[in-house]
C-alpha cells in the first residue's frame, strides 16, 4: 500500500541528486576555491603534495549532511517503517540519476557518478536519518 511517506520519499529521491549537485557546487564555488586560493599563494602549496585529497572529504561532509538531513525532514513527517521508505528513496535516488542518461547515452559518466564515494556516503547517511527517528523513545521518569 503507498502511503504518503513513500510519496513523499519518491519525489525527494527525484529531487536530491539536483540538490546535492548544487550543494556541492555551491560549496566548490565560495567554500573551496578561495581556501585553494589562499593556501596556493601564502603557504606556497602550489609546490606541495597532499597526501590526502581534501575536496574529497568536503563533498562527503556536505553529501552526508545533506543526505542525513533530508531523510530526517521524510522521517519525521511519516511515521511509516524506515527500511521501505529508505529503499523507495534510494531507488528513485538511482532513477534520477541514470534516466537522463538514457537520452545522451553518455554511460561512462554515469559510471564515474555512481563510483564517487560522495553518492554512497549520501545513501548511508539518508539510511541513518531514515533509522534514528523509528527508534522507540525511552522516557526516563524521574520521581
Amino acid at each position: 500500500m503507498i502511503s504518503r511517506g513513500h510519496v513523499i520519499a519518491a519525489v525527494a529521491g527525484l529531487l536530491a541528486p539536483f540538490a546535492l549537485v548544487e550543494l556541492l557546487l555551491l560549496s566548490s564555488v565560495h567554500v573551496w576555491i578561495p581556501i585553494v586560493k589562499y593556501l596556493w599563494t601564502a603557504h606556497e602549496i602550489a609546490n606541495a603534495k597532499a597526501p590526502i585529497d581534501t575536496a574529497a572529504i568536503l563533498d562527503a561532509f556536505i553529501a552526508a549532511l545533506l543526505g542525513f538531513g533530508i531523510a530526517l525532514g521524510i522521517a519525521r513527517m511519516s511515521r511509516s517503517r524506515p527500511v521501505p521508505l529508505w529503499l523507495v528513496f534510494a531507488s528513485f535516488f538511482v532513477i534520477s540519476l541514470t534516466v537522463p542518461t538514457l537520452f545522451s547515452r553518455d554511460y561512462e559518466a554515469l559510471l564515474w557518478v555512481l563510483s564517487r564515494p560522495f553518492i554512497s556516503i549520501f545513501l548511508v547517511f539518508a539510511a541513518l536519518g531514515f533509522w534514528l527517528p523509528s527508534r522507540p523513545q525511552v522516557s526516563r521518569h524521574v520521581a
